[in-house]
């Protein structure tokens, strides 16, 4: 790789691979070839544009300020919307702006918490998820990034939670799979997850969500001149000798399945 990794990188890619130097090599290498061969999730990170500004009008992003028993932990919640605006692919880039953002913020972690809100969470979404992106987005997670998963939340999951479920499971891998928690009330998540990380608006020590939105966002674009930057941090793809398929093989969105 052409690209001059600086101290606190190499030592999240470390902390996220639990210092194994082979995984981490490994890692490294699949984080940079995705970011250069996805440019739908990882380019154009321009916080001036009109959909990733949609994305931050319709998307309560929520980082908590402070690790939490050695973990970040971050809330995502859609707002009720118009699903012209629902842009999945924007709703992903967001969300790995903020993650970018919040290693250098929070520095290295033991792993991060994921909490998502399906209130205004549709069928209708599922429908419009684009199957590929999708795809790629769960390998980035789970295989290239350096967030290392330590559990991911689900409240006010309701019917559409089996239906979203159906949808992931086949791109999850067995042991993410045993960290997903459908949560039946706020008690139980505040039973799981550290109270002092959840938002007051789910009985948590946290601020409100739309507080913590928006210090997220704050905090964003202070980053602003900082991804352009970024972005030139890829792979050189010309000099691989093996491929990786942008897609896997699978195309389109969810309106051709069946998932009743």
């Amino acid at each position: 790789l052409d690209i001059l990794f600086i101290d606190n990188q190499v030592i999240m890619f470390l902390t996220a691979c639990e210092y194994s130097l082979e995984q981490t090599k490994e890692t490294i290498d699949l984080n940079y070839t995705m970011r250069t061969k996805l440019p739908e999730l990882f380019a154009q990170r321009d916080l001036k544009r009109k959909a990733l500004q949609i994305s931050m009008e319709y998307m309560e992003l929520s980082v908590m300020p402070e690790l939490h028993e050695g973990t970040v932990v971050v809330l995502y919640k859609l707002k009720e919307m118009d699903m012209s605006k629902y842009l999945f692919e924007e709703y992903v880039k967001l969300s790995n702006m903020v993650l970018d953002v919040t290693h250098m913020e929070l520095g290295s972690a033991q792993g991060y918490n994921y909490i998502h809100d399906l209130k205004h969470f549709t069928f209708n979404h599922i429908l419009q998820t684009p199957i590929a992106s999708l795809a790629n987005t769960l390998k980035y997670l789970q295989e290239a990034s350096t967030c290392h998963i330590r559990g991911i939340h689900f409240i006010n999951g309701g019917t559409v939670f089996e239906k979203l479920l159906a949808v992931i499971k086949p791109f999850l891998n067995a042991d993410v799979m045993k960290m997903l928690k459908n949560h039946p009330n706020y008690e139980s998540l505040r039973k799981t997850v550290d109270i002092k990380a959840i938002p007051s608006d789910y009985g948590g020590e946290a601020p409100s969500v739309q507080e913590l939105n928006k210090k997220t966002l704050a905090t964003l674009k202070q980053y602003e001149d900082w991804f352009p930057e970024e972005e030139k941090q890829r792979n050189d793809e010309k000099k691989r000798t093996s491929n990786i398929n942008k897609d896997y093989g699978i195309q389109g969105s969810f309106r051709k399945l069946d998932l009743d």
